[in-house]
């Protein structure tokens, strides 16, 4: 089943636009770790990125 980004981002709790901003990486030391784990839950997947204690 595939959906749109403005779903996937609505089920993750951001907006269209910071998910493309996510996908296009302007947020990649930015990115704080309970939004990342979001978007993880919402694609059904495990990116495998470890943070800092």
């Amino acid at each position: 089943m595939s959906r749109s980004v403005e779903v996937l981002a609505a089920e993750a709790e951001i907006s269209r636009s910071y998910w493309h901003d996510i996908e296009a990486e302007r947020m990649r030391d930015t990115l704080p770790e309970d939004t990342l784990r979001k978007i993880e839950q919402v694609l059904g997947v495990d990116l495998g990125v470890k943070f800092d204690a």
